[in-house]
């Protein structure tokens, strides 16, 4: 019972996250937080969580957040804008929150069903976006899509790399579980539906995606017990999801996102893989692969080394003469694709990338110790940018956050990720089964791949994808205790020193637990108001539009955005000196954003203030010199 519920928790709580357009929105995320760290606290409280003792290695990533949010914390005295590193530090927070009320409920006895929760959870979303895309009408309008001018995946994260990321992640657990668990039917049923979180990683057309999918296959073969049962379902999942993306290339509606047209020949493709991914699995379990393949644990080591001193020897001997294309290639944002085929782009390195992330390290050489801020980024590169090009995120958490934190932000952000990684690695080195194997190599496996698109993306402002990696850390820490032990008066005794002790850690958290509700429930309260003084300005309710930007200038008073709002207010009422007032106010809360500056530069036009109008105006182009509007 336990277990089912902790395997219908996790798969619950994915799904939740996912279908809240991924959790990136404040309000979502502010919420989830909240009902984590009240959970939490309250559990701690009253002794009922932890319900297992948290061994001292399941402390280090938890450590890693409680750094970061120090740090950003501390940001705040010199930030170039306290709003958004105050709303940083409430994301900081929210994945601290939810770490801990997963490392809460979780015990030894649960973290193999919590596994197989989050890649059912998983597996829903991967199935959902496909659905999307087979039947549009039935899913909300792609706004995302209709605002880019693409027809890339991007339901329900709202951001199609992060789908991406997803379906890697899902398909690399996927296929440790098909390989590794007891029952046969398990085995089946996992890789009958490997394919569907491959589909949906193809129709985001994200090349990172298939990176982290490749990616995903390689560290799980590497990390397997059964790598030859791997390598085989490898080939199987392969098969079924090449036939479903040959279907998906054959019907352009589908490929391009215009219409449903050919979704029983997909889905015809997709039963199809489904049976040849279920009778792989039968085949190798009935044949017994895993036993009649499987090396010594010193010969298999001594194959992988020499596997990737081949595979390094091969790349140093083949990749020299393109380097030097690829780097010119990852260079040009501009390379030009001349077909309509979507998936054209997956033959190319160009875009954006290169730009933000030497724009990243050159923040970074400017402020090496402190940063400019949790959340900051933005400003930087409107002043600084290579292009033209609107960048609020430098698309890569490591780049990002040295360009934002320093050195003492990147180091904690270090703890946090080697600390899950090597959770992870313990929990495969510490596996005395084969299940037990192939649930820690799925969790290795899968984190790895979620930190690779973290580096080449925005995954952490992605909450949805960031609790995909949180849980499996969660339950890789649990799977480092006994059988059996967890806490409570009818349970087995923890330690009789554990670390950090059981008192300090119940103080901890309810300590941390109020601060994690006072941080963020401003950030809940404010963009609530926000958005009702904007929804009641769009529908000429003046009086409620100005109480309600009142209202979230008093609960935010850090905050530019309510000036922001009132602002636009009083000029629309015709109030110029009150909009004057409040512009100012906003430009002096963050004196490097340039649109504050425009703002101002409106409302003195109107005034008749033609030399202050032109003076805000330069300060802001100063602020945004390669912006498109003082090109015009």
């Amino acid at each position: 019972m336990v277990r089912a519920l902790a395997f219908a928790s996790c798969a619950a709580v994915l799904v939740l996250y996912a279908l809240r357009g991924g959790s990136f929105d404040v309000v979502p995320r502010a919420e989830l937080g909240i009902a984590a760290w009240w959970i939490a606290g309250l559990g701690w409280a009253v002794g009922v969580l932890p319900r297992a003792h948290i061994r001292r290695v399941g402390w280090l990533p938890f450590a890693g957040l409680l750094a970061l949010a120090a740090w950003t914390a501390l940001s705040l005295r010199w930030t170039e804008s306290d709003e958004r590193t105050a709303a940083e530090l409430a994301r900081v927070f929210h994945h601290a929150g939810f770490l801990v009320l997963a490392l809460s409920l979780l015990c030894r006895d649960t973290w193999r069903a919590a596994v197989a929760g989050v890649m059912c959870g998983a597996l829903i979303v991967c199935a959902l976006a496909v659905a999307s895309r087979l039947w549009p009408s039935a899913f909300p309008a792609d706004l995302v899509g209709a605002s880019f001018g693409t027809g890339r995946l991007s339901y329900p994260l709202n951001y199609w790399n992060a789908v991406a990321a997803w379906g890697a992640t899902t398909a690399t657990i996927a296929l440790s579980l098909s390989a590794h668990l007891a029952p046969r039917a398990g085995r089946c049923v996992v890789l009958a539906v490997a394919p569907v979180a491959v589909l949906c990683t193809y129709l985001t057309y994200s090349r990172a995606g298939v990176a982290g999918t490749a990616l995903g296959v390689l560290l799980v073969w590497a990390f397997a017990r059964h790598r030859a049962v791997v390598l085989v379902h490898a080939g199987a999942v392969a098969l079924g999801s090449a036939a479903a993306i040959f279907v998906v290339r054959a019907h352009p509606e589908i490929a391009r996102a215009e219409g449903g047209a050919g979704q029983a020949e997909v889905l015809l493709a997709l039963a199809v893989a489904a049976a040849l991914g279920a009778a792989t699995a039968g085949a190798t379990w009935r044949l017994r692969l895993d036993t009649r393949w499987r090396l010594a644990p010193r010969v298999a080591h001594r194959l992988v080394a020499a596997s990737a001193v081949v595979a390094i020897g091969v790349g140093a001997l083949t990749l020299p003469p393109a380097v030097p294309r690829a780097v010119s290639a990852f260079k040009d944002r501009d390379a030009a694709v001349t077909t309509t085929d979507p998936s054209a782009r997956l033959g190319t390195l160009s875009g954006q990338r290169f730009n933000a992330w030497s724009s990243a390290v050159a923040s970074f050489r400017a402020e090496p110790l402190v940063g400019t801020g949790a959340g900051t980024f933005e400003f930087w590169w409107s002043r600084e940018a290579r292009d033209a090009e609107f960048v609020v995120d430098a698309h890569s958490l490591y780049l990002e956050t040295l360009a934002e934190l320093g050195l003492p932000g990147f180091l904690a952000l270090l703890l946090l990720c080697g600390g899950g990684l090597f959770v992870a690695l313990q929990a495969r080195r510490g596996a005395t089964t084969s299940a037990d194997a192939g649930v820690a190599t799925a969790c290795l496996a899968a984190l790895a791949v979620w930190l690779f698109h973290a580096g080449v993306d925005w995954m952490w402002e992605s909450t949805a994808t960031v609790a995909f990696a949180l849980l499996l850390i969660a339950a890789a820490s649990h799977s480092l205790g006994s059988p059996g032990q967890t806490a409570g008066p009818d349970r087995a005794a923890p330690p009789r020193h554990p670390y950090p002790s059981r008192a300090a850690a119940r103080a901890l958290v309810i300590v941390l637990a109020l601060v994690g509700v006072a941080v963020q429930l401003p950030a809940l309260v404010g963009a609530s108001s926000l958005r009702i003084s904007q929804a009641a300005a769009r529908s000429n309710d003046e009086r409620r539009a100005l109480a309600a930007a009142r209202d979230a200038g008093a609960t935010l008073p850090w905050a530019a955005s309510p000036h922001v709002q009132l602002a636009l207010l009083a000029e629309t009422s015709g109030d110029l000196n009150t909009a004057e007032r409040e512009a100012r106010q906003a430009a002096a809360l963050e004196p490097t954003n340039w649109r504050h500056r425009v703002l101002l530069a409106r409302v003195l036009a109107q005034r008749g203030d033609v030399d202050a109008a032109l003076e805000a105006f330069a300060a802001a182009e100063r602020l945004r010199p390669l912006g498109r509007l003082f090109s015009s």
